[in-house]
C-alpha cells in the first residue's frame, strides 16, 4: 500500500505558484470552511511579508471581513512582530519524491547592507505531521530575521515516519542537505553555521540529523520516540549507516570529533509541557536513550514547561501570553558558535569517511 499524500498538499501547491493578490482574489469569496482551508495551506509555507501584503489588500479593497481578522489574529498570537520581520525572506525549493525542502533565504531590507557572514545561520527544521514547526512559518521566520537566519525547512510529501525501520526517509533527507549546505544557493559562498529544531514527529528527526552530522545543537519540542523504535534504536542506527554508505554521506556519530567548533560534543535540548504526561515521558525516553548510547558525543538537557499539558506546546504557551518571539531564541540558543567554517569541515570529513570506508 503506497503512502497516503498530506492533507490538501494539492492546495498548497498551487498556492505556491500565486502570490497575496491572487490569494484575495480566491478567499474573499470562500465560506468559512474553504477559508480556513486556505489559511492552514498558507501559515506552512507564507512569510510574514507575504501576509502583510494580504491583509493591506484586503484593507484597501474595503474588505472589512472577519476572516481576515482572524487571520491576524493568529499570525500575532503567535508572535506579536510576525507582520514586521527585519528584512524579507525569499523561498527556493527544492523537490524530492517523498519530501520538499524549502529553504527561506534572508536578504537585507533596502539600502541595508548583508551582515558579515560570520553572523549568519541556518536552521534546519523538521515538521510535524501538520507540516509546520507548531507554530505558522511566517511566526518563526519573524523570530529568525532578527538574527539574520536563514530557514531549512524539511517537509513531508507522504505520511510517512521520518524514523520508520528502513531509514531510507531521513537518510535521503540528510543527502540532499548535505549536497545544498556545500552550494551557493545556501551557503552564499561561505559556510554558516547549522543548528537543527524539529517538533512533534520531526522532533527525533532533528536530534537525530544534528548528532550524525556534528552540528553544535540539535532541539526537539515535544519530540516523540515511539516504543518499538526505542526497543531497537541501535539497529535503527546501524540501518540508517548503511543508507549513508550507500549514499556516499553522513558519518558515525561514535566517531565523530571537534569539527572546527569549540567543543566535540553536540548539543541536544528537548522541550515538552511539564504537565503532559505522554511528551515528559517521551523527552526522558530520548534523553535515556542518548545518556546510555552516546555520552561522548552528545550532552542532553530537558526543560519541562510550567503550565503546560498540551502536544502543540507553542499554541499552549501563547495562550497563556508567551509569545514565540520570548520562547524560541531560549531553546535555540547555544553557548559556544562554531567558526566560519565549520561546516565545510564537517561535509569534507563526512565525505572522506564514506569514501575510506567504501575503499
Amino acid at each position: 500500500m503506497h503512502p497516503q499524500p498530506t492533507p490538501w498538499s494539492d492546495l498548497e501547491n498551487i498556492l505556491q505558484s500565486e502570490g497575496p493578490q491572487t490569494w484575495l482574489d480566491r478567499m474573499a469569496r470562500l465560506g468559512t470552511n474553504a477559508f480556513n482551508q486556505h489559511k492552514i495551506a498558507l501559515l506552512r509555507f507564507a512569510t510574514g511579508d507575504q501576509f502583510k501584503q494580504l491583509i493591506d489588500l484586503a484593507e484597501q479593497s474595503g474588505i472589512d471581513e472577519h476572516h481576515f481578522i482572524q487571520l491576524r489574529s493568529t499570525l500575532e498570537r503567535f508572535n506579536p512582530n510576525t507582520l514586521h520581520t527585519p528584512g524579507q525572506y525569499q523561498r527556493l525549493d527544492y523537490h524530492n519524491s517523498e519530501h520538499i525542502l524549502h529553504h527561506y533565504r534572508w536578504l537585507p531590507s533596502a539600502n541595508e547592507p548583508l551582515p558579515p557572514s560570520h553572523s549568519q545561520s541556518t536552521v534546519i527544521g523538521f515538521t510535524g505531521d501538520a507540516s509546520i514547526l507548531m507554530a505558522p512559518v511566517a511566526c518563526i521566520l519573524a523570530i529568525l530575521g532578527q538574527s539574520r537566519q536563514d530557514l531549512l525547512l524539511v517537509k513531508r510529501l507522504i505520511r510517512k515516519p521520518y524514523c520508520e525501520d528502513d531509514a531510507s526517509l531521513l537518510s535521503s533527507v540528510e543527502q540532499q542537505i548535505c549536497s545544498l549546505i556545500t552550494q551557493q544557493e545556501l551557503a552564499h559562498g561561505q559556510a554558516r553555521h547549522l543548528i537543527s529544531l524539529g517538533t512533534s514527529t520531526g522532533g527525533l528527526a532533528a536530534l537525530t540529523l544534528a548528532h550524525r552530522l556534528a552540528l553544535p545543537l540539535g532541539v526537539g519540542v515535544g519530540a516523540l520516540m515511539p516504543i518499538p523504535l526505542g526497543r531497537h534504536r541501535a539497529q535503527w542506527f546501524a540501518q540508517l549507516q548503511i543508507q549513508a554508505q550507500q549514499t556516499g554521506h553522513g558519518t558515525n556519530p561514535e566517531r565523530h570529533t571537534n569539527v572546527g567548533r569549540a567543543h566535540a560534543k553536540t548539543k541536544l535540548r528537548l522541550a515538552a509541557g511539564a504537565a503532559s504526561a505522554g511528551d515528559r515521558t517521551h523527552a526522558l525516553r530520548i534523553r535515556a536513550f542518548y545518556t546510555q548510547h552516546h555520552p561522548n558525543t552528545t550532552s542532553i538537557e530537558v526543560k519541562l514547561m510550567p503550565g503546560c499539558s498540551s502536544h502543540g506546546l507553542f499554541e499552549e504557551l501563547a495562550q497563556q501570553g508567551r509569545s514565540l518571539d520570548t520562547v524560541l531564541p531560549e531553546l535555540l540558543r547555544f553557548e559556544s558558535e562554531p567558526p566560519v567554517d565549520a561546516t565545510s569541515q564537517a561535509v569534507a570529513r563526512l565525505n572522506a569517511s564514506s569514501r575510506d570506508r567504501q575503499a
